[in-house]
């Protein structure tokens, strides 16, 4: 499914900037963006599924 793919790939992205951020507060914005691309094609895979009966949770990035 494309669009989970390009779901990963911008919250890698957000993960290399959070590598490169120099403050805590923007490290931690970064990661909570990757986690939520993560969820959003998570929730877009399930939504595919008709055989899933509950929302995903979000699957750990590290």
């Amino acid at each position: 499914m494309s669009d989970v793919i390009n779901f990963q790939g911008d919250a890698m992205e957000c993960l290399r900037m959070a590598e490169r951020a120099k403050g805590v507060e923007e490290k931690t914005v970064l990661v909570g963006l990757a986690r939520a691309w993560v969820l959003l094609g998570e929730q877009l895979r399930y939504l595919h599924d008709d055989t899933n009966s509950d929302l995903p949770e979000p699957s750990p990035l590290n």
